[in-house]
């Protein structure tokens, strides 16, 4: 039977285009963002701030983060730049903060990370539970442990994984599978070794705010 060419289409609340690039994604995530956003610009006056933090982090926190492992790396600086300006539109909401007031600070006394940030750190997470064997037969096998291939014992053979070779870092090295080994095996050993996946990822977000808190902007 002849099947149908379609430019986009929907899987499990996920725009997937022709191109995999998630521009389609971006724009009806934007959509969505700017809708609850604008909700609660009209409820914030009759909240406090408290209340209005609990509004972002079961309203629209939620999606930024749906997904995310799958699309952000895959996205654009482009789209993640229109993301972004919606997060810190809400940040400049919660604290009755002027439009143009820099985004940073606010951030930072929020104590709130970018989207793509927790992204890395939801990524991270996932290989975390790899090494514990806490994932799916299809993850163990397509996310490999460097002593796995490897017959020379290292200090750190465990806690390493073997990043997948590809040609191009626009396509293939945008994946999931890239992008998550390469954070993963950036990260200070004292952080792979936390004894539990509450404590790890409390780990990485204390390092990505103490690394944003000398930052002047953000840069997706």
């Amino acid at each position: 039977s002849t099947l149908e060419q379609s430019d986009s289409v929907k899987l499990l609340g996920l725009e997937l285009d022709s191109k995999i690039d998630f521009s389609e994604h971006t724009e009806k995530l934007c959509k969505k963002l700017s809708s609850r956003i604008g909700v609660l610009n009209k409820v914030k006056a009759c909240l406090p701030v408290q209340q209005r933090i609990n509004f972002y982090n079961s309203i629209i926190k939620p999606l930024f983060i749906y997904a995310s492992v799958v699309w952000v790396s895959a996205s654009s600086k482009e789209c993640l730049t229109q993301i972004l300006r919606l997060q810190k539109r809400a940040g400049r909401m919660i604290l009755n903060a002027e439009p143009r007031a820099p985004s940073v600070p606010i951030f930072n006394r929020l104590k709130w990370l970018p989207f793509y940030i927790d992204s890395k750190i939801m990524k991270c997470a996932i290989l975390f539970k790899r090494i514990q064997l806490e994932v799916p037969q299809y993850l163990i096998e397509q996310l490999k442990l460097n002593n796995s291939v490897n017959s020379r014992i290292t200090r750190f053979c465990r806690l390493n994984f073997l990043t997948p070779r590809y040609k191009r870092k626009t396509e293939a090295g945008k994946t999931f599978t890239v992008t998550a080994i390469q954070e993963w095996n950036s990260l200070p050993v004292n952080i792979k070794k936390e004894a539990n996946l509450k404590c790890f990822k409390n780990a990485m977000r204390r390092k990505y705010f103490n690394e944003q808190l000398v930052l002047s902007h953000f840069n997706p």
